[in-house]
């Protein structure tokens, strides 16, 4: 892995625990044979990778791992997984671009579902309303 990747025992220090809770990082946690991301986290790999959100949660299976720690890499977003119990976590090293990569992520979150929202209505609409809505876009654009 290049050095890009470290490896921490279970047992921080005090000083590595407080950088932890203050750094802002994707936390990868291991359920069986899949990896799993909650909340504003799950938004940056739905943003970087197209997985799907799903209760809050991105899972994908533990053979692509790489895949996405290379797409992190790549982004600059930093990371910690949490490795099987007494096995401690692993890190990345580099700078992390995480505040800008979600807050890019969650404006095309919203802008998806606002699209969403709209196909929905345009669905529901009558056919003479419709048409009024064509010709009104035809002479805007």
């Amino acid at each position: 892995m290049d050095g890009e990747y470290t490896y921490k025992p279970i047992y921080h220090t005090f000083l590595e625990r407080r950088w932890f809770a203050m750094s802002k990082y994707i936390e990868f946690k291991k359920k069986g044979k899949f990896y799993e991301v909650n909340h504003e986290d799950a938004y940056i790999l739905w943003y970087l990778l197209r997985y799907k959100i799903y209760q809050n949660k991105v899972g994908f299976p533990e053979s692509s791992l790489f895949k996405v720690l290379e797409v992190l890499k790549e982004n600059q977003v930093g990371y910690k997984i949490n490795l099987e119990e007494n096995l401690g976590c692993m890190k990345n090293n580099y700078e992390n671009n995480y505040e800008n990569v979600l807050e890019e992520a969650k404006k095309e979150w919203l802008k998806e579902k606002r699209e969403q929202e709209l196909l929905e209505k345009i669905k529901k609409i009558k056919k003479e309303d419709f048409d009024k809505i064509l010709d009104f876009m035809e002479e805007v654009l």
